[in-house]
């Protein structure tokens, strides 16, 4: 397998049928499956520290990012509106009530949990969102014992008995 083209550091990345997607150092590449080659991902889109994980559609991830100036989204990018590197499968999916940065999230059944990082002034976060994915709604849920940020989530266990850890 090739290198990845430059360094980097607290990359993120969703499998998804089709291939591999990075995200990291403001760009987003992508790994055909069954090919030793990245290549350029779905656009210029604008990679802030955040999360991305992949939807109940087996097409789709979401891209959950913000920065200091400016509010946190969710994207969705739909590998079916034209391929896998096709910048205009990326729509709008919702934004966060909380402007965050260094979140983690993970998908559990038809909603996706956003949890901690940091806000505009830097201080890390205990709150955790909630979009849900058939509404496009998003509610507060139960905020975290600690603040955390910069850490990993991932979901366990299958629809009818699942866990987030």
């Amino acid at each position: 397998m090739e290198d990845l083209p430059r360094k980097s550091f607290g990359d993120i990345t969703v499998t998804l049928p089709v291939g591999v997607y990075l995200f990291g150092n403001n760009r987003i590449l992508f790994l055909p499956t069954g090919s030793p080659h990245w290549q350029n991902g779905p656009g210029n889109v604008p990679i802030y520290p955040g999360c991305a994980v992949k939807t109940n559609d087996k097409d789709q991830l979401m891209w959950i990012g913000g920065s200091a100036g400016s509010p946190t989204r969710a994207r969705i990018f739909d590998v079916s509106e034209g391929g896998p590197t096709f910048i205009h499968g990326w729509f709008n999916f919702a934004q966060l009530k909380t402007a965050r940065s260094g979140h983690s999230c993970a998908l559990i059944l038809d909603k996706v949990l956003v949890v901690g990082g940091n806000d505009r002034s830097n201080k890390m976060l205990r709150s955790t969102e909630i979009i849900d994915l058939n509404t496009k709604t998003v509610t507060y849920g139960e905020d975290l014992k600690e603040p955390r940020s910069f850490f990993g989530m991932v979901t366990l266990g299958h629809a009818d008995n699942q866990m987030v850890w």
